[in-house]
């Protein structure tokens, strides 16, 4: 989907065909009318580019296991976005998004988030100011870095967990 291609628009909801394998930025940036999208089952969506979904009214969204990118800022103040899943292809977690990039969800509504088990890198504000954020949070085995601010401001966490102890520094 190219750079700007529904900026702004009515759109209220819109199922991608498989065949999509970019979401480019800024392609449904302050559709403030927007909530809900599906993803066919197959999709080869790789890509969530920068500010894709900033300032939509996206309320949840499950995405393809095939997603191995999601740029800066793709979901950043998309106020009503409470649920953010991301799918498996089978049993075993078969996602290869490694990283959750800087301001990626930040100041969304999500209330709780189940990381693949492929995340190393937690990106600069990536959840700050997510004022729903709360309860428990599992961080994978794989990560291996945090960035400045990722969860800071308003969120509500009371655990966060992580085997390897990256936090005894």
């Amino acid at each position: 989907i190219s750079n700007y291609a529904f900026y702004g628009s009515n759109i209220q909801s819109i199922t991608l065909p498989q065949s999509i394998e970019s979401i480019n930025p800024f392609s449904f940036y302050k559709c403030s009318k927007l909530e809900k999208i599906n993803f066919e089952t197959g999709s080869k969506l790789s890509l969530i580019g920068s500010n894709a979904f900033q300032f939509s009214t996206l309320k949840s969204i499950i995405l393809p296991s095939s997603i191995n990118e999601i740029e800066e800022a793709a979901f950043s103040q998309c106020y009503r976005l409470n649920t953010v899943i991301f799918s498996s292809s089978s049993s075993q977690d078969s996602n290869s998004l490694t990283a959750i990039a800087d301001n990626t969800f930040e100041s969304s509504s999500i209330v709780k988030i189940i990381l693949p088990s492929t995340i190393e890198t937690i990106g600069e504000n990536a959840f700050k100011n997510c004022s729903n954020l709360s309860g428990q949070l599992l961080l994978p085995s794989s990560l291996t870095s945090l960035g400045s601010y990722c969860f800071a401001l308003f969120v509500k966490l009371s655990n966060a967990f992580h085997s390897a102890n990256i936090f005894d520094s």
